[in-house]
């Protein structure tokens, strides 16, 4: 058995380190550092997570001010009052370009939608942005935070809903949130009680102990929208998340 072993970290390494066609692969160095990365986490206090706090206000109002119009303390700031920045990217497939030249700036506590036909590239700049796609050129920070050199710091803040489904089968739709709750880093004593309170925002508390291969395909949607509500975090990525909602379902998403 000991000869596997070996094997094993080598697939687990060509797996991180080695380019792919999806995600983003670590740097050739990262055996080296990962374990002075894991020691400096540990050593630094982790912040609670705020389970209780107002959600935010959301808002459409006209878009940011330019940076070009800010002096430099007052772009600073702006930056750091953007939750999702993307700057001239574009990503590549063979010799066809999914997006390209894409510069988009959404601060914080507003809803930002991309609208366009099937085959424009929404999902694809999605994916670019969670880190599921490497950019073939530009920058796309999350929270402030670097999606190829701070991927840890990113999938923090976010959560993500995205267009396929996300379920297991065998697992109940309580059993998916305690889950979920406890990779974001729920206080133990305080994941029935997140768990719970998210079930019943998308109006799923009777149906908590039901296996998720026996929901309606509207109850699985409700579901993945409540995994992607998980902790409250800074930005929540929603690809087509009405689908398979009724009217009304539709109309509670969206208040």
């Amino acid at each position: 058995m000991g000869r596997y072993i070996p094997q094993c970290c080598q697939q687990c390494l060509q797996k991180l380190v080695i380019e792919s066609d999806y995600g983003i692969s670590r740097r050739w160095y990262w055996p080296l550092t990962a374990p002075i990365e894991i020691w400096i986490e540990r050593r630094r206090r982790r912040r609670p997570v705020d389970v209780e706090g107002n959600r935010p206000t959301l808002r459409l109002e006209s878009p940011p001010t330019t940076i070009t119009d800010l002096t430099e303390q007052e772009a600073t700031a702006h930056e750091g009052n953007l939750a999702i920045d993307v700057a001239n990217a574009s990503k590549r497939f063979g010799r066809k370009f999914a997006i390209k030249d894409i510069v988009l700036q959404a601060p914080r506590q507003e809803i930002f939608a991309l609208l366009g036909p099937n085959g424009a590239g929404k999902s694809t700049l999605i994916n670019c942005c969670l880190g599921l796609y490497r950019l073939t050129s530009g920058m796309v920070k999350i929270s402030g935070f670097d999606i190829e050199k701070d991927q840890d710091q990113v999938y923090r803040h976010i959560g993500v809903c995205p267009q396929h489904e996300i379920l297991w089968p065998d697992l109940t739709a309580k059993e998916h949130l305690l889950f979920y709750c406890r990779l974001k880093g729920i206080d133990k004593a305080k994941e029935h009680e997140v768990a719970t309170k998210c079930l019943q925002e998308v109006e799923l508390q009777s149906e908590q102990n039901k296996l998720s291969k026996d929901l309606s395909g509207g109850q699985k949607r409700r579901l993945g929208i409540a995994i992607a509500l998980v902790a409250k975090p800074a930005v929540v990525f929603l690809d087509e998340p009405t689908t398979g909602l009724s009217f009304t379902n539709i109309i509670d998403c969206r208040a």
